[in-house]
């Protein structure tokens, strides 16, 4: 049943004798032998509810969710009509709540289509709509919405270049989805409704994302749209989206930085509260070795305001136990608070590899060392 408008426009063209292309799409015209010889695997119907799978699973009953605004822009004057985020009506249809049937409608246009101009197309997915917004949105991509009309006058030329055209096709198949119906069915019917459609042939890039209820319509092409106006909208498209997400993982980075700088923090605090209380076990439960014991290294240590101390070690203690013995000292604030470091001269040697053993480091017999602070 054609509707009122549908009904206007048969009556008028055929007053002014102008050839109207008919693609006859019987409601449940099967797919001939040959045309599906041809279809794409990745692009066979998936009846799961979930769309094809790549990489990873989403609900079917999950809403459609759309991109900020920010992304809602138009492309070119002359050639862009609607833009803008839609709403509930498309959110119905792509939830499938008011849509029937299985992609159905997408086979039926495709076989006409290519009884009629061949071949050489957009590989449109030959799925619901719905099925084909989840996967545009799963793998980041620009949704290409078709939709045919049979009763208007400029749609065969519409078909017979710029959908056939040879660098329109190849750029929409390498970096977007597409999908495409005719209105006559009750799909493509649902979606021209949501869509706002209101000339044919019709031509939209649509884009879907995870994070909102909606989605967002950045282009619209009506009429006997030239392949270049769209294949320099799609390019703006496309740029624009790629410096969104350009601009999304940079800051993504900058609050990882943020978020590690934070962990090296808590890690340096927990590290220095470790420290203490290695200091105090290291105070309370482990005296100095008998100043005869083999391998007995001994420290002497001249602290910031002139004190000394002294302490007995084995060459098999760490150099953070030396540190850990200058914690139980009568420091400075100010040089607790910078923070120190070991120091021994002539030749001036800086102590700062904590794990390395006395022996190791160098650090035999009597050892005389200062404590100097690190400079803030």
């Amino acid at each position: 049943m054609l509707t009122d408008e549908q009904q206007a426009l048969v009556a008028q063209f055929k007053a002014r004798q102008r050839r109207v292309v008919r693609l006859r799409l019987p409601a449940a015209a099967p797919v001939p032998a040959a045309v599906a010889a041809r279809q794409r695997p990745q692009y066979a119907v998936d009846r799961s509810g979930a769309g094809p799978s790549t990489g990873g699973d989403m609900p079917a009953n999950q809403g459609i969710l759309g991109m900020g605004a920010s992304l809602l822009f138009s492309i070119l004057s002359g050639a862009v009509g609607f833009v803008g985020t839609l709403a509930a009506p498309l959110l119905s249809l792509v939830t499938g709540t008011t849509m029937g049937g299985g992609g159905g409608g997408a086979h039926a246009f495709v076989a006409a289509f290519e009884a009629e101009y061949g071949d050489v197309h957009p590989a449109f997915m030959l799925t619901p709509f719905t099925e084909a917004v989840h996967r545009a949105a799963r793998e980041g991509k620009v949704l290409v919405v078709y939709l045919h009309s049979e009763f208007h006058a400029e749609t065969a030329a519409f078909c017979e270049g710029t959908l056939s055209d040879p660098a329109l096709v190849p750029r929409i198949d390498e970096s977007c989805i597409a999908w495409a119906g005719d209105i006559a069915h009750q799909e493509a019917h649902h979606v021209s409704t949501a869509l706002r459609a209101s000339t044919y042939p019709y031509l939209a890039l649509v884009v879907a994302s995870p994070q909102s209820n909606n989605i967002a319509v950045l282009a619209v092409f009506e009429g006997n749209t030239p392949a270049e106006t769209i294949l320099a909208g799609l390019q703006d498209v496309t740029g624009r989206l790629d410096a969104e997400r350009a601009a999304r993982d940079q800051e993504a980075a900058a609050a990882a930085a943020t978020r590690e700088a934070d962990r090296r923090i808590r890690a340096e605090q927990d590290a220095a509260y470790e420290a203490s209380l290695a200091a105090d076990l290291f105070s309370f439960f482990m005296p100095g070795p008998d100043a005869d014991a083999d391998g007995v290294v001994t420290i002497r240590v001249r602290l910031p305001d002139g004190a000394q101390s002294q302490r007995r070690f084995v060459a098999s203690h760490k150099v953070q136990h030396v540190y850990a013995w200058i914690a139980t000292c009568d420091l400075p604030d100010e040089v607790i608070t910078s923070g120190y470091v070991l120091v021994a001269n002539f030749p001036r040697t800086l102590y700062t590899d904590r794990s390395a053993s006395l022996a190791d480091a160098g650090l035999v017999g009597h050892v005389s060392l200062f404590v100097e602070a690190t400079p803030s």
